[in-house]
């Protein structure tokens, strides 16, 4: 788990900035590392601007192991619309997106998943901002309601309404 984290780590600062380009530009995307308040917390983003939309996807993910070899992988993909306000330089947006949190065990070389999980219908309002002295780093906070309910038709639970929290730290392109 730590080399995956330390291999992402690696590609977010030290490779994507290769693909930024110099001086005045028009930025066309953005890679990011994301933390989020998810059983899923540590994961990659991605986001392709459209003038003042963004269009982005997210995979976020955590490693339970356990002491007879066995392992749990918590999963939480998702997908997200951004309209930002003003230059994406730095500007305040609004976000909607949905995930979908699920989990996946192995044991002994079986593989079992989860056949329900967590739907979530995420909202936010957030802050986008690009540094550095090429424009090539990338900072953005959101906060927003989030609506869970959980896809698994014998369950009884009810999922109310919950805080949604995401912070990335990334490169532009």
């Amino acid at each position: 788990m730590k080399r995956l984290v330390l291999c992402m780590l690696i590609i977010v600062c030290f490779a994507a900035p290769a693909l930024a380009q110099e001086g005045e530009k028009e930025h066309t995307g953005s890679i990011s590392f994301v933390l989020a308040n998810s059983w899923a917390p540590i994961g990659i983003g991605a986001e392709f601007f459209l003038g003042q939309i963004g269009l982005g996807a997210t995979f976020t993910t955590f490693v339970i192991g356990g002491g007879d070899g066995g392992m749990v992988f918590v999963l939480d993909p998702g997908a997200y619309c951004r309209l930002y306000f003003g230059d994406i330089s730095s500007a305040f947006y609004l976000m909607g997106g949905v995930a979908y949190l699920t989990a996946v065990g192995t044991y002994e070389g079986d593989v079992e998943a989860l056949d329900f999980g967590l739907f979530k219908v995420n909202a936010a309002v957030g802050y986008n901002a690009i540094l550095g002295k090429k424009e090539n780093a990338r900072f953005s906070i959101e906060m927003g309601p989030r609506y869970r309910m959980i896809t698994d038709p014998d369950a009884d639970v009810i999922f109310p309404l919950l805080m949604h929290f995401m912070l990335m730290f990334g490169t532009v392109f």
